[in-house]
């Protein structure tokens, strides 16, 4: 899937973009964050500041606790997995899912909806989020496709 330019109009929303948490690690953050901000007066010293105090490195952060899990002899992907499904099944939003669903219309491609289909674990929490919202059309998508 082609990835999507950032679309922001005014200097305080690139702002913003580069305040947000980890946000040096978005894929378009140099072209359309950084260069953005500048080319609206932005200053790059100002830019490479938001972006290093915005830097939490949670990814980082769920590497050195997989590994600290792993050390002691747990499974640490089944308890991620855990997790992830738990907070999933309680922040999933079928409004704000339909609307970013209906509006790419590259949807029928989506290869990670793919992968997701074809793991149980993903496809029974699907299952699931369909029971809780059964007029939710990318659940919906999801489940016939599968």
């Amino acid at each position: 899937m082609q990835s999507q330019p950032l679309r922001i109009s005014t200097p305080e929303e690139h702002k913003k973009t580069l305040t947000q948490t980890d946000a040096l690690l978005e894929q378009n953050i140099y072209n359309d964050g950084i260069l953005e901000y500048i080319n609206h007066g932005g200053s790059p010293l100002e830019a490479v500041n938001l972006l290093s105090e915005s830097y939490i490195g949670i990814p980082s952060m769920c590497n050195v606790t997989a590994a600290s899990v792993d050390s002691v002899g747990l499974d640490s992907d089944s308890i991620l997995r855990r997790a992830i499904r738990q907070q999933l099944k309680e922040r999933f939003d079928p409004n704000r899912c339909d609307d970013v669903f209906m509006r790419d219309k590259s949807h029928i491609t989506f290869a990670w909806l793919d992968v997701l289909i074809q793991d149980s674990h993903w496809r029974q929490t699907m299952y699931e989020l369909l029971e809780k919202y059964p007029s939710c059309s990318f659940l919906n998508f999801a489940i016939l496709v599968s």
